[in-house]
């Protein structure tokens, strides 16, 4: 059954025992009844361990004394067997359940006055429950402050709406924008934790959205030139991303940014110099310097060091026909050396120490770095076939909770960010000086292996409904 269709609840209601109907209830006497069972359950014993919490359901029969009607009775069963079920959930922290607890005979009263409690799932009672439930179960760690705090709010919060005299949705609603500002102000101050990622990430995504840029302009300027595929690769990949990088880092117009278009500008003229002596010895003049330039550029970015030597290595092809005479230059470096020895002393002069990337506070997770999930879980057959996983990611918002299967096991986690483009996202973990950084390939490549999942979709009202209907159907 699902409890997110209009009326479920009610259906299941209707399938509830009506029992044995009480012909000497008075008016009033259910109600008196709710209040002396509600001042009961409140001076037991909280919940620890496995132990449960108070049970409406141990004074079922009570209830039912004091009403004919087989509505009310009804809806009694109904709540006291839904509400059994939820305090008995070991999976939910001992103190929550007994704050549950708490709440079993305000949700019968309004339960028995209001229709729609019934009727919707999205109902202020529900809703509420279910906010809680799902916040209090993203911190595993019993220790955790963020779940200490919360649970210290919603015991206050729990208190203001149990001793309210007239309980309705009203009040829930009331609750639930209360549990919502405490809730937006946590996430507040775990974005403001992870402020250290999200600005690297932040300066990540403009880098690769100006890398772009500057690599489809490198592209058409290449296009008339001929040279072999690792320059080309280097000058409209590599280099694109070195000039996006400085810029961001140091500004469009500052020495370093400058000196690196210098170095652009020298090696697109020396890949096709003028044949004519004054060409070569001003390839000559500028190879010493452009190479130096080249080098602390691909070292600014980390540039692996095979993709280095393979674009020195064509270099050295190209320059050393350059520097073949028509005619010989006027004056070189050193008459004894031919043409290729000079460029070869040039590229093999010490090369400047490689730069440190920014560093993370936490990995980030992109398609290379899943290696740990489970190659039966990555295959085709287990994807999501109703729903585009791009769609769906870009739907996501700060605050979401989810379970995500991350470094070999499913774990808890709540975006607290993503970049303006969506590119990257950033996860508060079940650790609270932990987050996740992942990349939007990563986070659609999980959606499509059903490895990531909303925890909104697992609704503790649907789970104890859930559980209600395999009793009913495999009665002990």
């Amino acid at each position: 059954m699902n409890v997110t269709q209009p009326g479920a609840l009610d259906a299941l209601r209707r399938t509830m025992p009506e029992g044995r109907q009480s012909a000497g209830a008075a008016p009033g006497d259910l109600d008196s009844a709710l209040s002396r069972i509600e001042a009961l359950l409140s001076r037991m014993p909280s919940a620890t361990g496995a132990t449960a919490a108070p049970r409406l359901l141990e004074h079922r029969a009570s209830l039912l004394a004091t009403t004919g009607a087989s509505m009310e009775r009804q809806v009694i069963e109904l709540i006291a067997r839904l509400f059994e079920i939820i305090v008995s959930d070991p999976g939910l922290h001992p103190t929550l359940r007994s704050q549950l607890g708490r709440l079993q005979v305000s949700a019968l009263r309004i339960a028995l006055h209001d229709p729609e409690m019934l009727d919707r799932h999205e109902h202020p009672v529900w809703v509420f429950m279910a906010r809680l439930v799902n916040a209090a179960s993203s911190y595993p760690n019993v220790s955790d402050a963020r779940l200490v705090a919360l649970l210290s709010f919603s015991g206050h919060l729990i208190d203001d709406l149990t001793v309210q005299g007239q309980q309705g949705a009203a009040q829930y609603k009331r609750g639930l924008a209360a549990l919502d500002t405490f809730l937006e102000g946590q996430l507040h101050e775990q974005q403001g934790a992870a402020r250290k990622s999200i600005e690297t990430l932040l300066h990540a995504e403009q880098a690769d959205q100006l890398q772009q840029q500057l690599s489809a302009r490198l592209s058409e300027q290449l296009a008339p030139v001929r040279t072999t595929p690792a320059i080309r690769r280097f000058i409209t990949g590599a280099w694109a991303k070195v000039l996006a990088t400085a810029m961001l880092e140091h500004g469009d117009t500052s020495e370093v940014t400058n000196s690196y278009l210098k170095a652009l500008d020298d090696l697109v003229w020396s890949l096709q110099p003028p044949d004519h002596p004054q060409s070569r010895q001003r390839l000559l003049a500028m190879l010493p310097g452009m190479l130096q330039r080249l080098r602390a550029g691909a070292a600014s970015i980390d540039l692996p060091q095979a993709e280095r030597q393979a674009v020195l290595d064509d270099l050295v092809v190209v320059h050393t026909e350059a520097l073949k005479p028509g005619g010989r230059p006027a004056a070189t470096p050193d008459p004894a050396l031919t043409p290729e020895e000079i460029v070869r002393q040039l590229r093999e002069e010490t090369t400047l120490p490689p730069v440190a990337p920014v560093p993370f506070s936490d990995s980030l997770i992109d398609l290379g770095s899943m290696d740990t999930v489970p190659a039966a879980l990555m295959t085709d057959t287990t994807a999501v076939e109703t729903e585009d996983a791009s769609d769906w990611v870009n739907r996501l918002a700060p605050g979401v909770r989810q379970r995500i299967f991350l470094n070999g096991r499913w774990t808890q986690a709540q975006l607290l960010w993503r970049s303006p483009r969506g590119s990257y996202f950033v996860y508060a973990g079940e650790a609270p000086d932990r987050t996740h950084s992942v990349t939007q390939r990563a986070l659609e490549r999980l959606r499509k292996a059903e490895l990531l999942e909303t925890v909104e979709g697992h609704s503790p009202i649907q789970r104890a409904v859930d559980a209600l209907i395999r009793r009913l159907d495999n009665p002990a």
